[in-house]
């Protein structure tokens, strides 16, 4: 498989930082090459409608709410019942005052959706019924810093991951807003060089005093302590993580294009995104030899299950770099191999009978 990067899913950010000792990380152990397959019976499969109304491009996120998936597909947002049906897509391309013209952010939080427009440094709340409630205009209280992503934190706050201003001024990678979107204070330990990033950058806590934060091409976890970024935890691919030396000077794309040339393809293991965790497990994407595959790291023990899927489903489908969890169940997502131009389809897998 080659590292494609789809539209709108890698944006302008990347950071760099002083590494700090990770001598206190958790490493995570992957063994690429013991992994369990995942069969139909495992799992329950949703195909999301193909319409000429309902074409889904590279799926972004997946939020539920009233059991509709709300599916965010480049600057869209498509709406589909429990069983795929299409619903409608409730995007609002322009310049009215319930419209966006640069969607960068999308969640549901109390039953409300929120969308962050980059171009107007708004973000828009709607209802379920899809109206427009409020719209806060960014308040930067003296600062240059501007949100290019937003995401909800805790209760109150957000996390917002800052605009690339050029390499002629320093930019902290985060920061947190108030419950009113007013700019609080810049996140220590990690700056913005460049401008590549993935809009799965975070994993949210419910603890407003924390949350995972994780980059492109960089095995380690981050998290929060006393306003900030430390590793937590380091993944090590036993032999086939990117070593330092083969980083060293390039770009984002610069990186991509190596790790797709043949002879690195099947070298290295890489794109660790989506990054969940619960009390008892860690959760997490990443691809290997031309494979992607869903880590489960069990705290209590320290192991690790990796997750592909069997030679069955492969003829049909191939799993996208994408993961979702909830307290009961993973979401992943199954992409045709033969008829490409169909929608993807949902597969959803228990926690309990998986782990």
């Amino acid at each position: 498989m080659r590292l494609f990067i789809p539209f709108l899913c890698i944006l302008c950010l990347t950071a760099c930082m002083q590494e700090k000792s990770k001598n206190d990380c958790i490493i995570i152990p992957v063994e690429t090459r013991q992994t369990n397959r995942l069969d139909t019976l495992q799992g329950e499969m949703t195909h999301f409608e193909t319409s000429d109304s309902s074409l889904l491009y590279d799926i972004i996120s997946i939020d539920i709410l009233d059991n509709n998936y709300y599916v965010r597909s480049r600057g869209n947002i498509l709406s589909f019942d429990s069983s795929g049906n299409y619903r409608h897509n409730i995007s609002r391309y322009g310049q009215g005052p319930d419209e966006y013209t640069n969607l960068c952010s999308f969640f549901i939080k109390e039953e409300k959706l929120y969308l962050y427009d980059f171009s107007q440094k708004q973000l828009k709340i709607y209802n379920k019924q899809e109206k427009l409630i409020e719209s806060m205009p960014f308040n930067p209280h003296g600062t240059n810093h501007a949100p290019f992503l937003v995401y909800p934190l805790g209760n109150k706050l957000f996390i917002c991951k800052l605009s690339y201003q050029g390499e002629d001024i320093k930019t902290p990678t985060l920061a947190v807003c108030d419950e009113h979107f007013n700019y609080m204070k810049a996140i220590r330990g990690r700056f913005l060089k460049e401008g590549t990033t993935f809009l799965d950058f975070i994993y949210p806590s419910k603890n407003e005093n924390d949350f995972l934060y994780w980059e492109a091409f960089n095995d380690t976890i981050y998290h929060l302590q006393n306003l900030t970024l430390h590793p937590k935890y380091v993944i090590d691919f036993n032999g086939h993580s990117i070593p330092q030396s083969f980083k060293k000077g390039k770009d984002f794309y610069e990186m991509t294009q190596d790790l797709n040339k043949a002879e690195n393809r099947h070298k290295y293991a890489t794109m660790v995104r989506y990054v969940h965790e619960d009390i008892d497990n860690v959760y997490f994407v990443y691809a290997y030899d031309e494979e992607n595959f869903l880590a489960v790291y069990r705290k209590n023990n320290g192991t690790v299950k990796c997750y592909g899927l069997d030679e069955k489903i492969q003829e049909h489908y191939k799993m996208a770099n994408f993961l979702k969890v909830t307290d009961q169940y993973i979401y992943l997502i199954l992409e045709p191999q033969k008829n490409i131009e169909n929608n993807q389809t949902l597969f959803k897998l228990r926690k309990d009978e998986i782990i």
